[in-house]
Order: C-alpha cells, then sequence, then structure tokens
C-alpha cells in the first residue's frame, strides 16, 4: 500500500513540475504573426502580406449530409403523421428551396 501511495504521490508531482510546458509548439504571438511549428495545420495561423487580405467563408459545411439526414428522419418516421410532416416541411426549406 505505502508503495501505490508514494508512486501517485510521484506521479502527482510529476504532473505539477511539468505542467507549464508548451502544448503543441507554444502561443502564437499575435494574429498576424507566424505561428510555432505544430504537427497539425491550423487555418489561419499563416503569416499575411501587407497587400493580403484572409478571407473566412461561413455555412460552406457539407449541406448534402443534413439533407440526407432529414431524408432519414422523413423514412423513420413513419406511422407518424405529424412528426413525419414537420421533417418533411423542414427538408422541402433547408434542402429543395436552394437547389
Amino acid at each position: 500500500m505505502n508503495k501505490l501511495i508514494s508512486l501517485l504521490l510521484s506521479m502527482m508531482f510529476t504532473i505539477a513540475l511539468t505542467s507549464s510546458a508548451y502544448a503543441a509548439g507554444g502561443m502564437a504571438k499575435g494574429p498576424n504573426v507566424a505561428a510555432p511549428d505544430r504537427y497539425v495545420y491550423y487555418p489561419g495561423t499563416e503569416v499575411l502580406a501587407k497587400d493580403e487580405v484572409r478571407v473566412i467563408a461561413c455555412g460552406t459545411g457539407m449541406p448534402d449530409a443534413r439533407c440526407e439526414q432529414l431524408r432519414q428522419q422523413i423514412d423513420d418516421l413513419r406511422g407518424k403523421p405529424q412528426r413525419r410532416k414537420a421533417a418533411s416541411d423542414r427538408y422541402r426549406i433547408e434542402c429543395l428551396n436552394k437547389r
């Protein structure tokens, strides 16, 4: 039992002493400064020149996946006419009116 307690205490001290380490290469110094080297790419971390602009397009996800989910939901709601009608209306508004 004493070995278990000493092991847990040593692990806690090790974690406490290393908690100030930077995760994933450190922190960026500002919004338009090169980000530290990381293992993954994060969009929006590139340095921009004076004549460049960062453009972010919202709502460009995968609408087909949402429409497919609604279609599946309509099929699953057989025997429940009110809920199925509501799902059909939502499908018509979100998926068919965009085309």
